[in-house]
């Protein structure tokens, strides 16, 4: 349903948001029995989220929503744990037809950009099923691209009228119009209205999408006395782009109490503004490597790092020593594969 044959287990972006997401919720169980939830989420074929929460947090009772028949039974086959329910179904139908008991901690882990207005509504219907005190994350495709890349007939008339070259000014400035004519098109009622087609670049489209979501998460619950509370926004690239935002339904006194009771403010990834987007940027790394850095964690700088393992891990200085400034921040949660003989 969300990455049904992208092998995330060998993602290292993906699992650095993944254990940013156990954290959180780790966070949380100093106030909320988060054990005790039920998690929800789409597992692909190899369940390795399931997998990582069973393992981090416990969790007795759990739910993966696939629409895929075959990866479906894929799943079946994998299942590591009696606790986790494998069910032939989607995120839609769940939301239709909401009956949990108890608390929830619901990963809606979309992929498909193509489904990004489905994805944003899911979002919104959800959230006014909700008990107080669950826990939702959404994933939602943030690759800029995929609003045009300059092979639709539409773009290609505006190009033409430009008359320029594609890699000219003109040709930029008509990308852009079109991307922001095809976003209003799928998100008009949770865009700013002062988003301008300049704005819709590759570095701006993460945030641009998290407002959309906020908007949806305002718009599902006005009237209510709950609202959605952000823990969590990453941004991050195995090859496409990806959002994540993480956050709590609860009251305003809810709120207070869980901010009182944990470390939330205190958290390095807690989300406090906009400036607060994690962005996960690591190298990709062999075993020697990472032995290797870690060595200099953590007080090092990224320059001597560099100068000690005496090769660029990117095609450029800067860009190296930028990755070696990631894996400072997130160095705790980088995964570690290597291979077995069964």
């Amino acid at each position: 349903m969300s990455g049904s044959y992208i092998p995330y287990h060998l993602r290292p972006c993906k699992n650095v948001d993944r254990k940013i997401f156990i954290e959180a919720l780790k966070i949380l169980s100093a106030s909320l029995p988060v054990q005790s939830y039920t998690y929800v989420g789409m597992g692909g074929p190899f369940l390795e989220d399931f997998k990582s929460l069973h393992a981090e947090l416990d969790f007795q009772k759990m739910l993966s929503l696939e629409i895929n028949e075959r990866v479906y039974q894929r799943q079946c086959v994998n299942r590591p744990h009696a606790c986790i329910e494998c069910r032939l179904s989607s995120s839609a139908e769940l939301i239709d037809n909401f009956d949990l008991s108890g608390n929830a901690v619901i990963w809606l882990d979309y992929t498909n950009p193509n489904e990004l207005k489905d994805q944003v509504e899911e979002f919104r219907s959800l959230l006014p099923k909700l008990k107080v005190g669950d826990i939702v994350k959404i994933t939602v495709n943030a690759n800029v691209a995929t609003l045009g890349d300059g092979s639709e007939a539409g773009a290609e008339k505006l190009y033409s009228e430009e008359e320029d070259k594609p890699e000219g000014r003109l040709y930029r400035k008509a990308l852009s119009v079109h991307r922001h004519r095809k976003l209003y098109k799928i998100l008009s009622e949770y865009l700013s209205d002062d988003l301008k087609s300049d704005d819709i670049t590759t570095r701006n489209y993460p945030y641009i999408l998290l407002g959309c979501l906020f908007r949806a998460a305002y718009l599902a619950l006005t009237g209510r006395q709950e609202r959605f509370y952000p823990l969590a926004a990453c941004a991050y690239a195995d090859g496409q782009k990806m959002l994540t935002l993480t956050g709590v339904k609860t009251t305003e006194s809810g709120w207070r109490d869980l901010l009182s009771k944990t470390t939330l403010t205190d958290w390095e990834f807690f989300y406090k503004s906009d400036e607060s987007l994690v962005d996960i940027e690591v190298p990709v790394l062999s075993l020697q490597e990472r032995i290797r850095l870690d060595s200099f964690m953590p007080n090092s700088d990224p320059s001597d790092i560099q100068r000690e393992i005496g090769y660029p891990l990117a095609e450029t200085e800067k860009k190296s020593l930028k990755l070696i400034e990631n894996y400072l921040k997130f160095y705790r949660h980088y995964p570690q594969y290597s291979g077995i003989i069964l």
